[in-house]
């Protein structure tokens, strides 16, 4: 009998703590088995994020007080009191990031228009037209000589 059926055969009563364990199994098989069907790798994906987080997560946590730890002397050590910036700047950058975040997405989405055309590939070799009505020009690089 394989695993999943096994599983699904004893995982019937489901207010068994045991049953429910069987069925987070089954979950994972059935996951692990459908990402391997893919080709996708989960386990090194994964192992690679964890390590990478853990690692950084250490440094933040074994520096806390500090952002920048001077070799020195430990009175030039930078903070995170002393490097924060005032009350007004912060208000200032508010500010600035409400009025300009909408024009620069507004920007990316008018050059996302203007440009929708370029985005496709030609059809069937019949020449397209640019947003400002002129034809595109399409180069092409042969492997002869400049003279020939």
């Amino acid at each position: 009998m394989s695993d999943a059926k096994r599983l699904s055969v004893q995982g019937a009563r489901w207010g068994d703590p045991s049953s429910r364990r069987q069925t987070r199994e089954l979950r994972r098989r059935a996951g692990r088995e459908l990402l391997r069907r893919r080709g996708l790798q989960l386990g090194n994906y994964s192992g690679a994020h964890m390590a990478i987080a853990s690692a950084v997560g250490s440094i933040f946590f074994d520096l806390y007080p500090h952002v920048m730890v001077s070799t020195t002397n430990a009175a030039y050590n930078l903070t995170v009191a002393n490097t924060a910036s005032p009350s007004y700047t912060l208000k200032v950058m508010t500010v600035v990031a409400l009025i300009f975040f909408p024009v620069v997405l507004l920007y990316q989405g008018w050059t996302f228009y203007v440009f929708r055309n370029r985005l496709h590939s030609p059809t069937d070799g019949a020449s397209k037209t640019a947003p400002g009505g002129g034809e595109t020009v399409v180069a092409v690089h042969t492997s002869e000589g400049e003279d020939g």
